[in-house]
């Protein structure tokens, strides 16, 4: 009789503490930021985001979404990722390539090279470039979740004066992107690129520190751009693909269910 009742209690008590444990089983917080405004289509794919994930993982993790460059601007928070100061981030796969051991995506914004979003998403998760992806997210300690968001292709917009030719470009003060492609195909067409935070390029532009920049019509609209700038050229010379990256370290501390 006690060797049953010794049972029964240790059974119990087993129970019991592992209702405990699983009721406390702490909260996943992970935070999300982003570049663009919160009218920005990225912003409310973004949202819908948190909302899947609070769904499906039935509130074991909270996604806090931070937009407008609140916690810095894509190279900031590729940083922050790497040393875990940062769980997530929604941005263009272009500027995976600003960052020492992504340098491989620079072939994403070469001009002209893309026909449409489809055909650079289904290049992109071809099996030819998985290795290349493997590769950058071992050097870079920053994970590839999705490469899955369809946005507007660059354009070009100016103050003072439209471009219609390769001419024009010459003397053109533009915000570019903080690319090499884009920096070397801007000064080979005689303009003089600057690098501007993308926070700051609407003051840029109504101050006169540059007289045009090239992202495409969402931004131009999302970020009042129309308001500083008087014409709008639409190249789609360079496309992008809103992406999901985590660190590392983050994504190895999910459970397979999770993850």
């Amino acid at each position: 009789v006690v060797c049953v009742l010794v049972t029964v209690f240790l059974v119990t008590l087993l129970i019991a503490s592992s209702a405990f444990s699983a009721g406390q089983e702490k909260k996943i917080v992970l935070r999300l930021g982003h570049i663009r405004e919160t009218t920005h289509p990225t912003h409310l794919a973004a949202l819908k985001f948190k909302e899947l994930v609070e769904q499906k993982s039935e509130g074991r993790i909270e996604v806090k979404v931070y937009p407008n460059s609140q916690l810095g601007d894509p190279k900031e928070m590729f940083v922050k990722m790497q040393t875990g100061d940062l769980e997530m981030v929604y941005g263009g796969i272009n500027t995976f390539a600003w960052i020492k051991g992504g340098e491989a995506f620079e072939i994403t914004a070469i001009p002209f090279l893309y026909r449409d979003y489809e055909h650079m998403r289904k290049s992109l998760l071809s099996d030819f470039f998985q290795p290349i992806i493997e590769k950058a997210e071992k050097e870079t300690k920053i994970k590839i979740i999705n490469i899955n968001g369809d946005t507007a292709p660059r354009g070009l917009t100016t103050k003072d004066r439209p471009i219609r030719n390769a001419d024009d470009f010459k003397g053109l003060k533009i915000r570019t992107a903080a690319s090499p492609t884009v920096l070397a195909t801007m000064k080979a067409l005689g303009a003089l690129p600057q690098q501007v935070p993308f926070a700051e390029l609407y003051m840029a532009l109504k101050t006169g520190v540059v007289d045009a920049q090239e992202n495409g019509a969402l931004v131009v609209l999302s970020k009042s751009l129309y308001e500083v700038q008087n014409y709008y050229m639409k190249t789609d010379y360079i496309r992008d693909i809103e992406t999901f990256y985590t660190g590392m370290d983050t994504w190895n501390k999910l459970s397979k269910e999770n993850q």
